[in-house]
C-alpha cells in the first residue's frame, strides 16, 4: 500500500461521520463512526449484533430512505445473520434487499486466510466497491486463539498498519471487534492494534442494558453511556429495580 505524501491547509480538513443506528452510541462518539479512523470495540460479544446494525445503517439516508452505502465485512466470528439484518432493515423502513445488495462479506477461518485477505486483497476491493464502512469482527481474536508465535505477531503488526493507512487514504470508517479484556478496560488485542486504533469503546452487558465506555479518543474525553437492550417485534418487561 503506497503512502500518500500530501499536505492540506487546515481550513480544508473536515470530519465526516456515519451514524451507527444506535442514538446513544452516536452521542458518545460525537456523531457516529468517524471516517478515516479505526474504531476498536471490545468486551462483550453483543457488539456483533451492533455491527449488523452498523452495516444496515450505512444504507439509510438522513430521511430514513434507502441510501447507497457499500459495506465490506471480513467475518472471522460467523456473525452474519441475514434474518437479523432483514429485521433491522425493516424496522428502519427500508427494503432488506436494498441492504443485502450492498453488503459484501468474506469469511476467514484461520489467521493465514485473514492475513492474506487484509494485506493482499482488501484495499483493491474497497476501491472497486467504493466502500464507506469496513467491519472486521474478531480480526485479532482469530490470531490470539491460535498459538501466537513471532510470525503471527509480525502479521498482526503489518495488518494494523495496513488497516490504519487504508482507512485514512480512502476515508473509510473501520470497526474492529475484540472479545475479552486483559484487565478491566484493557482490550485483548495486541499492542500494535491498540496503537493503530484511534478510538476504543468498551462494551458491557447487563440483563437489561448495554453499556458503552469511550476509553480512547483523539480529542473526546473518556465517558460512558448506556441503552436498554432491544428486541425487535415485541416488548420486554423491565424489573422495577432497574429504575431505582
Amino acid at each position: 500500500m503506497a503512502f500518500q505524501k500530501a499536505f492540506r491547509t487546515a481550513d480544508t480538513l473536515t470530519r465526516h461521520r456515519r451514524a451507527t443506528g444506535i442514538p446513544e452510541l452516536d452521542d458518545l462518539l460525537g456523531g457516529g463512526l468517524e471516517c478515516g479512523m479505526v474504531h476498536l470495540f471490545y468486551g462483550d460479544s453483543c457488539v456483533h449484533d451492533d455491527m449488523l446494525r452498523f452495516a444496515v445503517q450505512a444504507n439509510v439516508g438522513k430521511n430514513h430512505e434507502a441510501h447507497p452505502g457499500s459495506v465490506i465485512i471480513i467475518d472471522s466470528v460467523n456473525m452474519i445473520d441475514t434474518n437479523r439484518m432483514g429485521d433491522i432493515a425493516s424496522s428502519t423502513g427500508i427494503d432488506p434487499e436494498d441492504v443485502f445488495d450492498r453488503v459484501h462479506v468474506s469469511r476467514a477461518f484461520n489467521s493465514s486466510q485473514t492475513y492474506d485477505l487484509v494485506v493482499n486483497h482488501l484495499e483493491g476491493f474497497v476501491q472497486s466497491e467504493g466502500a464507506q464502512l469496513l467491519l472486521l469482527p474478531g480480526l485479532i481474536d482469530i490470531f490470539l486463539n491460535e498459538s501466537l508465535d513471532a510470525e503471527r505477531v509480525r502479521q498482526i503488526t503489518h495488518m494494523a498498519a495496513s488497516i490504519m493507512q487504508l482507512a485514512l487514504n480512502h476515508g473509510v470508517a473501520c470497526v474492529i471487534s475484540a472479545m475479552g479484556c486483559l484487565s478491566p478496560g484493557v482490550p485483548r488485542a495486541g499492542q500494535s492494534m491498540l496503537s493503530s486504533s484511534q478510538i476504543h469503546v468498551f462494551v458491557e452487558r447487563t440483563p437489561m442494558r448495554v453499556i458503552y465506555s469511550l476509553t480512547k479518543h483523539a480529542y473526546l474525553p473518556e465517558r460512558s453511556t448506556e441503552r436498554m437492550k432491544q428486541r425487535l417485534g415485541y416488548l420486554i418487561t423491565v424489573p422495577l429495580e432497574e429504575f431505582l
